[in-house]
């Protein structure tokens, strides 16, 4: 770490570093060459500065490197449903259900989680609750993309590196660029992201961060508070495509679906959201669940090249909600390579 010395003082300075500096410093981070006082130290000083598009790349750019690798194989158009979470609604889980919907649809979608950090159940959580083992290896995980068209990617089975912060994140108990870096280092490199961060201030900057890192296909969303597309009232979006980014706002009748209240998709313990799921995606789910899954699923179809806008994605989602396609694809992933 003591290489990096004088990148420490430049951010407790109160300056920003570049995105190999950025790097160069995550290098140590994930290797474990830095104490937990000045990484507790590092954190707070970004944070409280707010971290930069270069910065939020640098990380990434380090954490892509480091990460064990997973093999795409033949799979085209990758999609990968996410939110940094943090948005502290303590909803259903959305944008897991989702990206059952999403595959029903003929999506490929592989997901990057992992546990709940600032809710009371994150995806693997729900997951693990539903009955998929979300601990299987990456040569695993990358078969049963191929067969399902759905997998799911344990972060801490692909991103060892960060168990190193993870007591300085505990500790701290607030966010930090950990929580937005989450969603942008799927080691399957999806092609398109539907990403929900929960700040707005956030959307134009992690799109940007999107653009820069590769990604073909984006829709950084804010929906009225939610690291979701909102079915409550509009949603901030900012879309990449064609390596342009492009602000506007979506909705729920501009998806076509109704209008409900937040307080209509609160979630619980991990149980109890899984129960939720299974009744969504067996035809069985609340009207203001299937709003809210339909209309994150519907961007993620949208996103994948399979219909020409997110309202068409949304009325795909919509008519497999009112059947158990999404179930059977939840089960296909439950069986794994069995059958």
């Amino acid at each position: 770490m003591n290489d990096n010395q004088a990148l420490f003082q430049k951010v407790f300075n109160g300056h920003s570093l570049t995105r190999e500096q950025m790097k160069c410093v995550f290098d140590d981070i994930i290797t474990n060459q830095v104490d937990d006082i000045q990484l507790a130290s590092l954190l707070t000083a970004m944070k409280v500065r707010g971290e930069t598009v270069e910065e939020i790349c640098g990380a990434a750019d380090a954490s892509l490197s480091h990460a064990k690798e997973f093999n795409r194989s033949n799979v085209a158009n990758i999609v990968d449903i996410v939110g940094t979470g943090g948005d502290g609604f303590n909803t259903i889980n959305i944008s897991t259900t989702a990206a059952f919907v999403a595959a029903a649809a003929g999506a490929n979608v592989a997901k990057h989680g992992n546990k709940g950090v600032s809710s009371k159940s994150g995806s693997s959580d729900v997951l693990s609750q539903l009955g998929v083992d979300v601990t299987v290896s990456p040569e695993v995980a990358s078969q049963l993309l191929e067969k399902t068209g759905i997998s799911f990617l344990f972060a801490p089975t692909y991103h060892s590196g960060f168990k190193h912060a993870a007591t300085v994140r505990k500790e701290l108990k607030t966010r930090t660029i950990f929580n937005l870096l989450g969603p942008l280092v799927n080691p399957a490199r999806p092609d398109a992201i539907l990403l929900g961060v929960y700040d707005e201030l956030l959307v134009e900057p992690i799109a940007t961060v999107l653009l820069n890192l590769g990604v073909k296909r984006a829709m950084v969303v804010h929906g009225c508070g939610l690291d979701e597309v909102a079915v409550h009232g509009e949603t901030l979006v900012c879309e990449l495509k064609d390596r342009q980014l492009s602000t506007s706002l979506l909705t729920p009748n501009s998806l076509g679906v109704d209008k409900y209240q937040v307080k209509e998709l609160q979630g619980g313990t991990p149980a109890e959201n899984a129960q939720i799921s299974r009744q969504i995606l067996s035809g069985q789910g609340k009207p203001a669940h299937i709003a809210a899954v339909a209309a994150n699923a519907g961007c993620a179809i949208y996103l994948s090249g399979l219909v020409n806008s997110p309202k068409e994605g949304v009325r795909c989602a919509l008519h497999i909600l009112n059947t158990d396609t999404g179930y059977k694809k939840l089960a296909l992933l439950i069986a794994g390579l069995e059958k």
